[in-house]
């Protein structure tokens, strides 16, 4: 399933959150966590940026916000349209279904290769950090 795609069917299972994957009873999310849910990734800190790579490896291309100077790997694009600019979650499927590969695209990561990527995955790839989504994107201001 396309990255678009799965924003736009989790879009229906709850309401949108903001600076967070999910809301408390989990059944709404930001852009990102309702993708996640649509596809059965389950969302537990800095691993989830692993599994978002995992099937979407293109979220690691480098993007300009459409709104404001900020410019980043398109993963924190969308999270920044989520939550700084308050964007709908069908909104970021339209500018996500403008870029995304047009053949659906699922690469294989290993998950230690994930440091770079925003992820703290440890030797067996079970980890079990908590994180907000503010922390595992710390590093970008709107």
């Amino acid at each position: 399933m396309k990255l678009s795609e799965a924003i736009l069917l989790g879009s229906t299972m709850g309401p949108q959150a903001f600076c967070k994957w999910q809301t408390e009873i989990g059944l709404g999310g930001c852009a990102l966590g309702a993708a996640a849910h649509a596809v059965g990734i389950r969302i537990i800190g800095h691993h989830s940026v692993c599994d978002f790579v995992a099937q979407w490896p293109f979220l690691q291309t480098y993007e300009r916000c459409p709104v404001c100077p900020v410019g980043a790997d398109l993963l924190h694009i969308v999270t920044h349209l989520n939550d700084q600019h308050e964007w709908t979650r069908e909104r970021i499927a339209e500018f996500v279904a403008k870029i995304e590969p047009k053949e659906e695209v699922n690469g294989k990561l290993d998950k230690r290769q994930c440091a770079g990527a925003g992820g703290n995955s440890d030797q067996e790839g079970t980890g079990t950090a908590e994180a907000t989504q503010s922390e595992a994107y710390a590093g970008l201001s709107s």
